[in-house]
């Protein structure tokens, strides 16, 4: 990890305090090498120049705010001169990464694509981890299946919106499942109450 007062030193820190206790100095770099690796690529996804880091900070700030923030320890704490020659190469290669078919009307690129880039960059890593994504068509099975039993065996009227209801899940990997129920009960209380209740 270098200096015991350089950046990353106290951020392995703060990993290992908050998320991985058991996580020596190799695995804190490697996850955080795979993070600003998966940020660089959403942040072309998003439109973002890569070659720059805090244009691609930029990109991800208003939706991916933590992942941003993984670029933000290059961009504040470390000089040009100090940013490592792998991330440099890393930033072209990914600025050279062609934007077709990344984005269309019925998906985001970041809900289908970290299983496969998890597959490439560890596999072993993935099926450790479980990373699986599931397709949103069973997403929205599984919700829709879900709300029914809601509401005509547990009796909440309105579904996920019912303000008893809490929605938990203890694997979010990148949030299909949440992001489901959220639409779901959206459009659901705007076909019940008008496009102005969804506010």
């Amino acid at each position: 990890m270098g200096e015991e007062s350089s950046p990353f030193a106290h951020l392995a820190e703060e990993w290992r305090r908050t998320l991985f206790p058991g996580a020596n100095d190799a695995q804190f770099a490697d996850a955080y090498a795979q993070t600003v690796t998966f940020a660089l690529l959403l942040a072309r996804a998003e439109g973002g120049d890569t070659t720059d880091l805090r244009a691609a900070e930029n990109a991800l700030a208003s939706e991916h705010a933590l992942l941003a923030k993984t670029l933000k320890i290059f961009t504040d704490e470390l000089t040009e001169s100090e940013e490592p020659i792998s991330l440099k190469l890393l930033q072209r290669i990914i600025s050279q990464v062609s934007e077709a078919g990344w984005k269309s009307k019925e998906q985001d690129p970041w809900l289908y694509f970290y299983e496969d880039f998890l597959d490439e960059y560890d596999p072993k890593l993935r099926k450790d981890a479980g990373v699986y994504y599931t397709p949103v068509p069973v997403v929205g099975a599984m919700v829709r299946l879900t709300e029914d039993l809601l509401i005509n065996r547990l009796g909440k009227n309105a579904g996920f919106a019912s303000p008893e209801v809490m929605t938990l899940d203890p694997a979010t990997g990148t949030g299909t499942f949440l992001l489901g129920v959220i639409s779901h009960t959206l459009q659901a209380i705007a076909e019940r109450m008008g496009p102005g209740a969804v506010g």
